[in-house]
């Protein structure tokens, strides 16, 4: 049997069996050779089931490794679409989760063995814009490895869309969104704060409420963290509230300033304000309490063991004591705030005397003045009668004296 140098053939992952040997070794390597070349030309790499949690509603369930971003396991890849997962759940696009598996956990099929085939331009763009402004929220970019100006066109090249696979499961009908029904929500009261037992509460202006998909984006800015949670929320920064429906419940007002609580995804690294949480116009009273819950049901420190930091359990006689303190101590503000009222009450009462006893002189000016003005008249309208009467018997009497001299 003649035998080929190694130079002369392709590369073969059987080239190391393909040596110099006795004449029967010969002949089965030349065999499984043959065989092996044959079996990798004709089917290519082994399809797989696909294992990523991600991409198991998919309409195709093969896939093929390495993928189109070159991952060589499914294990890899998972870790790898894992970033993606948040962006997922927003429902930000249709075209988003087929997108991504596809360059992931490309199909399989028997015809196309060279290289995994790509989605579509359209899918990547259509995914693109539906969930880049999404990410441009929080200053990350679209990924330069997800670039669609890399794949192909439909009409141009070989890709693949949804609409191009067969499947046998019919599609569920869209939801039809039912409108944002929302119930009155209670104040806060100390039994419901710690029944619910919120996770955060944040003092903030609502600057936006945006829905992605099936989600809710609600962007406040933080003016107070009046209690924190394990997610760090950073005063005088943007938080970020999830609500995992498209209804908000309480409803929130733009530029409205609220006292906020909810809870948080620690896994996420996200807030949370699904139905359920309070929303309540900001008031002081409201964040004192708060801080007196937290500062009730905070656990008493363990005093240390050591002789220089230990102290004695104090007696009965001791805790009597400090009891009757208190009380004294709230006899007093008692006392100091029924003086206040006191006092209050009869300058109040001081006032409206003062004022009542100026509304009476007033009065009486008035009428005294009026009383003058009629005096003053009616001693007018007598001394002008008088004067006519004198007058007239004084021209009267002239007149007759004149008379008699003539």
């Amino acid at each position: 049997m003649v035998y080929r140098r190694p130079s002369e053939t392709p590369p073969s992952p059987c080239v190391y069996l393909c040596i110099p040997a006795p004449q029967l070794m010969g002949v089965v390597a030349a065999v499984v050779c043959s065989f092996l070349g044959t079996a990798l030309a004709q089917f290519g790499p082994q399809c797989e089931e696909i294992k990523i949690p991600m991409c198991r509603q998919m309409p195709y369930n093969l896939t093929r490794l390495p993928n189109l971003l070159h991952h060589s396991t499914q294990e890899n890849a998972q870790l790898a679409i894992e970033q993606f997962k948040l962006l997922g759940w927003t429902k930000c696009s249709d075209q988003l989760e087929f997108f991504l598996c596809s360059m992931y956990a490309p199909i399989c099929t028997v015809d196309f063995v060279s290289e995994a085939i790509p989605p579509c331009r359209s899918v990547c763009e259509d995914a693109r814009d539906g969930c880049e402004p999404l990410l441009a929220k929080f200053d990350i970019p679209w990924p330069p490895a997800l670039a669609c100006e890399a794949l192909p066109w439909y009409d141009r090249g070989v890709c693949i869309t949804p609409q191009a696979i067969i499947s046998d499961v019919t599609p569920p009908p869209p939801k039809e969104q039912a409108p944002c029904l929302c119930q009155p929500q209670r104040g806060l009261r100390k039994r419901l704060y710690k029944k619910a037992g919120f996770h955060y509460a944040v003092r903030g202006t609502v600057k936006s409420v945006e829905t992605f998909g099936e989600l809710t984006l609600t962007t406040v800015a933080v003016k107070e963290v009046v209690r924190e949670g394990r997610v760090r929320v950073a005063t005088g920064q943007d938080g970020h509230l999830w609500t995992n429906r498209s209804c908000v419940c309480p409803s929130l007002d733009i530029d409205q300033e609220y006292l906020m609580l909810g809870w948080e995804d620690f896994a996420n690294s996200c807030l949370l304000f699904p139905e359920g949480s309070l929303a309540l116009p900001y008031m002081k009273k409201y964040a004192r309490k708060i801080k007196k819950w937290e500062a009730e049901a905070a656990p008493t420190p363990v005093p240390s063991t050591s002789p220089a930091h230990y102290a004695p359990t104090p007696s009965r006689s001791q805790i009597r004591n400090i009891y009757k303190r208190k009380k004294k101590k709230k006899r007093r503000r008692r006392k100091r705030r029924r003086r206040r009222r006191r006092k209050g009450r009869i300058t109040k009462r001081r006032e409206q005397e003062e004022k009542i006893r100026r509304e009476v002189t007033e009065e009486e000016c008035k009428g005294s003045t009026a009383t003058a003005t009629s005096i003053v008249i009616l001693t007018h309208r007598l001394i002008s009668v008088t004067l006519q009467a004198v007058l007239c018997k004084y021209l009267k009497y002239h007149k007759y004296q004149f008379m008699t001299y003539y």
